[in-house]
């Protein structure tokens, strides 16, 4: 599962990121899923730090992979692993998770 967020400018180093973040996590892991994924344009430092906070370990970085705004910027792939991979199951839509499951973890 591949994961991003994006926060307004004004709004971090509030904790409203790793909330998110943290939540999604709890969610992704009732629907079965392993591992998530976080690909960060290269550099970005803040990302960086953010993402190494919440477990994840750089994994792969590609050379002049991205071009956004007239240049090319190298990425790096972040992974965090939140299940255990010796037990796989079938992916559960979002929809079709347990409404109070997701209440509970939403309400954290």
């Amino acid at each position: 599962m591949e994961a991003s967020i994006y926060i307004d400018k004004d709004e971090r180093r509030a904790g409203v990121g790793s909330k998110l973040y943290l939540a999604l996590f709890e969610l992704l892991k009732a629907q079965n899923f392993k591992t998530v994924y976080a690909c960060i344009t290269h550099p970005n430092e803040p990302s960086v730090a953010f993402h190494k906070k919440l477990g994840f370990e750089c994994v792969g970085h590609f050379r002049s992979a991205g071009y956004k705004l007239g240049k090319w910027y190298d990425v790096t792939w972040y992974e965090k692993r939140i299940g255990n991979l010796a037990s796989p199951m079938p992916i559960i839509p979002f929809p079709a998770l347990n409404s109070k499951t997701v209440e509970k973890i939403l309400n954290k």
